[in-house]
């Protein structure tokens, strides 16, 4: 098996500032608005016991974080699919007026994976032109559903403009170039070259889906929110004591981050990061764009 091969500049890359900011760890707060799309298109469920829960996302979710959001002063990154920008347009509006960004997730919440180049272009031109439409500005961003981006995927995001992707694993704090054109069949793996779209990293650690989802048959006991707290935390410390200059990505899920004591758990969390020094809170576009100055 041919051993993988190091990301090219990746440890070397940090977030660009005039002087002392580029020294900074940037947290993205990131919440994937699926709402009732997870179900439909993921879980191919039409049962209006699991549609609801992707209603609570929009409708209970949503102005409780936008609640929390304002109170520390923050921008966030909404990944919007845009099946749900058309079925709750009103909450996608309110959520770019308060300032934050809304970034593209698919169109029906589709594994790219199974499509064609040409279904998945078609899919990603449609996202753009219903966000747009109803957020007023193009998104500049992209997260694959289910984080299953295609061997098509980074080549059609350089097409259509996107400045990003937020999709892949290749580091766990330091963003890079996103490949395209990488070889895979059964016997061989090989690189293939570096695109204009910034990846910004994500994890499933990081992730509020794999400890908190719950759904019969299957009830996997969810972890406790004081080990996810704790856990989370962890990767802070190690993210801000190694790694400046680069990102500390949360993924989270309006339907599940949002109960109660999950959402107070959150709270809790920013308030410890932002306790912290040399620590800044942005979308992922604005880091997308201080690599932009920095790769200049």
């Amino acid at each position: 098996m041919v051993p993988l091969m190091p990301i090219r500049g990746s440890d070397d890359v940090e977030m660009p500032a005039a002087g002392e900011r580029a020294h900074r760890l940037r947290v993205c707060l990131t919440f994937d608005l699926d709402a009732v799309s997870l179900w439909t298109a993921t879980f191919r469920s039409t049962s209006p016991s699991d549609l609801s829960r992707g209603e609570f996302g929009p409708a209970v979710a949503v102005p409780r974080i936008l609640e929390l959001l304002a109170s520390r002063g923050l921008s966030a990154t909404f990944f919007v699919p845009a099946i749900t920008a058309r079925q709750f347009s009103a909450t996608i509006r309110e959520i770019a007026a308060a300032g934050h960004e809304v970034a593209a997730h698919g169109d029906l919440h589709e594994r790219v994976v199974k499509l064609t180049r040409v279904e998945e272009l078609d899919v990603q031109r449609r996202s753009v032109e219903t966000l747009s439409a109803i957020v007023g500005r193009e998104p500049r961003g992209y997260r694959a559903p289910g984080w299953e981006i295609s061997p098509h995927t980074i080549e059609i995001l350089e097409e259509l403009g996107f400045r990003y992707d937020s999709s892949q694993m290749g580091t766990d704090y330091r963003p890079y170039r996103a490949r395209r054109g990488d070889r895979i069949d059964d016997a061989d793996w090989s690189a293939g070259v570096e695109s204009n779209v910034w990846e910004i990293p994500v994890s499933w650690e990081l992730d509020d889906f794999p400890p908190f989802f719950i759904r019969p048959p299957a009830f996997l006991p969810a972890r406790s929110i004081r080990e996810v707290e704790e856990m989370w935390r962890e990767e802070f410390d190690y993210a801000h004591a190694h790694a400046a200059g680069g990102v500390f990505t949360l993924t989270m899920h309006p339907q599940i981050i949002g109960r109660g004591p999950r959402l107070q758990m959150l709270e809790r969390l920013v308030r410890y990061m932002s306790e912290h020094d040399k620590v800044d809170f942005a979308t992922v576009a604005d880091v997308a764009d201080a690599l932009d100055v920095s790769a200049g």
